[in-house]
């Protein structure tokens, strides 16, 4: 038995399979996507626990998202095998291995890929950001803040550049629960290949986005390296906060020779935030201009993260998935 896949405009045939087998799909209630793909809520037949599913066509990428995603979760599995392994599980430790949605299943057909993963029931960061009517308290946003470079600095320790952080692509886990940052979408994310990884970050060249696992060797006129993650982490903190988009800074290429001291101390929009932010925030937007080896390890030793601790970690302002399940399909 055949069943239709509605998907881009273009209705394949999806075969009866072992997802459709143990998965309940959900086809009208959308969870998030773009362009590339669909994330559509699921339901399992055994466990009756809901999950998201993600429907990514398999022609976008030489290495598709899938591959990313594997080598994330056996780098995930080794790294917790190890810490139990020396009994030095430290709540550190258990942070770092939850920065990202834990992967159930994924399944292939000629098409497409669909990877069934954890449902994030606290919504993206965008839905945050949306709601509220005023600018971030600076301990909130320092809050939110370290646990996306502590998962970028994971990512960067296994040899992964995410290569697309931003709002949507930053969610919580737990509804209303602010210290359950997880990244997703890797669709953009390569792999850098060799035993000096992070030496290798500043002058591996790639030819183009979709060419997302490359070797240190690779050369080409387009850079595209650690630093996009950095920068991008510089726009998000931005946004955090002051609720706008900094002005100008849209193209990277057209960035280069800007000086971001400057900028950064004359911006009205930050007038009213720390010197201590502001450093960091001219530190990270700076690393377009950057030939060293800094690591996101050293970034989170500014002092300015330790606002976060006097943070709390429960806010009622983030749309839930839970609130969209609810409204589609509870009683």
């Amino acid at each position: 038995m055949a069943y239709i896949l509605p998907i881009d405009g273009n209705w394949k045939i999806l075969q009866q399979n072992s997802l459709l087998s143990n998965y309940q799909i959900f086809w009208d209630i959308e969870l998030g996507g773009g362009h590339l793909g669909r994330v559509l809520l699921g339901k399992c037949k055994h466990h009756s626990k809901y999950v998201a599913i993600k429907i990514t066509t398999k022609c976008y990428a030489k290495y598709s998202e899938k591959e990313i995603l594997l080598y994330i979760q056996q780098n995930k599995d080794k790294y917790t095998r190890n810490i139990s392994y020396m009994n030095e599980i430290s709540e550190i430790d258990k942070k770092v291995t939850s920065l990202f949605p834990e992967i159930y299943n994924i399944f292939e057909d000629n098409y497409y890929i669909y990877i069934v993963m954890d449902l994030l029931y606290g919504g993206e960061l965008y839905h945050l950001l949306t709601r509220v009517n005023q600018k971030l308290d600076e301990k909130l946003v320092a809050l939110i803040f370290r646990q996306i470079c502590e998962a970028v600095d994971y990512l960067h320790s296994i040899g992964v550049v995410h290569g697309d952080l931003k709002l949507e692509n930053i969610m919580f886990g737990k509804q209303n629960r602010l210290d359950t940052v997880k990244l997703v979408d890797f669709g953009n994310s390569f792999i850098i290949k060799g035993r000096n990884l992070i030496s290798e970050y500043n002058n591996t060249n790639i030819k183009s986005r979709s060419d997302n696992q490359i070797d240190s060797d690779s050369t080409s006129e387009f850079v595209y390296n650690k630093f996009i993650d950095f920068w991008c982490c510089g726009i998000i903190l931005y946004i955090m906060l002051t609720g706008v988009y900094p002005d100008g800074l849209n193209i990277i290429d057209n960035c280069k020779d800007i000086c971001f001291e400057h900028y950064v101390s004359n911006s009205k929009e930050l007038e009213d935030n720390s010197l201590l932010v502001k450093d960091l925030l001219i530190r990270l937007l700076s690393f377009i201009h950057c030939k060293d080896n800094t690591t996101m390890s050293q970034i989170l030793q500014h002092s300015w993260f330790s606002i976060a601790d006097e943070a709390d970690i429960y806010n009622e302002l983030v749309l839930p998935h839970s609130e969209l399940i609810r409204n589609k399909i509870l009683p």
